[in-house]
């Protein structure tokens, strides 16, 4: 049973006694506890030991395969021709106990050009610091099947922190940095980097909100940092279904956003 429903109950039993101890906040007193240290939002049995993991969208799932969709809709109305990208990507993500593995891809299409993007492989380890904190790091690599002149294989290192305030409430941030290869074709190259911080709130335990600010310095030598504000709203449909909506507008140039709609199929 989910931690707020045995918390429902002991809640009472809380209140009288002083002998009652849950240091990992699962419900379940320390000295009937079987699994000490469960993370924060976990679901667990009678024993205290994890049976899932109730996470923010883009944390890992505990033990699971997901396969998703997305299209989005890129628009900077200061360029010439009004520029306009629509964008088509699937992903796979495998999460098993605090490893992830996510590979994706997909498909653009702008006025008379269009192709592959390029591919992305991560690899993620998650630590639980406490019951409330959660941080993760890892790599990726950025496979060159976008055929523009110049490109070439990137790397990346990623780490990132969520913490759980209370069980509605979320703050989370991250930073990643990407050793760019790519061959100087018209404007001199630099390593890139992006980084964010953000806050969300579980409205119920099938709908979730977030928004965050964003800071990116793309590779291109002679741009300047940009930053973004980021919104998305993730629903779950049934135990193997959801969907997420984002938008993201850019800080400095407001005619500069971004939509996109995600459709997720999780296999377990």
């Amino acid at each position: 049973m989910i931690k707020y429903i045995i918390w429902t109950f002991l809640l009472p039993i809380f209140l009288f006694s002083q002998n009652f101890n849950d240091e990992d906040l699962d419900g379940v007193p320390d000295n009937l506890d079987k699994c000490p240290h469960t993370p924060f939002l976990s679901e667990v049995d009678k024993n205290g030991c994890i049976v899932k993991i109730l996470t923010l969208p883009k944390e890992a799932i505990y033990n699971s395969l997901i396969f998703s969709y997305t299209i989005g809709i890129n628009h900077d109305k200061e360029l010439q021709n009004n520029v306009k990208q629509t964008i088509h990507t699937i992903a796979l993500k495998f999460y098993q106990h605090d490893w992830s593995f996510i590979i994706q891809t997909g498909y653009f299409k702008e006025h008379s050009q269009e192709g592959l993007t390029d591919t992305i492989i991560k690899l993620k380890k998650h630590f639980f610091l406490s019951p409330k904190l959660r941080m993760a790091v890892g790599g990726g690599v950025k496979l060159p099947t976008d055929n523009f002149k110049g490109n070439k294989t990137d790397f990346t290192l990623y780490s990132s922190f969520s913490y759980y305030p209370s069980k509605k409430f979320s703050i989370f941030a991250g930073y990643s940095y990407t050793f760019i290869r790519d061959k100087k074709v018209t404007i001199n190259l630099t390593n890139s980097s992006n980084a964010y911080i953000g806050t969300g709130y579980f409205l119920t335990n099938y709908l979730y909100t977030d928004l965050s600010i964003e800071r990116y310095k793309s590779k291109f030598s002679n741009e300047k940092a940009d930053y973004y504000i980021n919104g998305s709203i993730y629903y779950k449909i049934n135990k193997k279904l959801f969907t997420t909506f984002s938008y993201t507008i850019d800080v400095d140039h407001t005619n500069n956003n971004s939509i996109s709609l995600t459709i997720g199929y999780k296999f377990w």
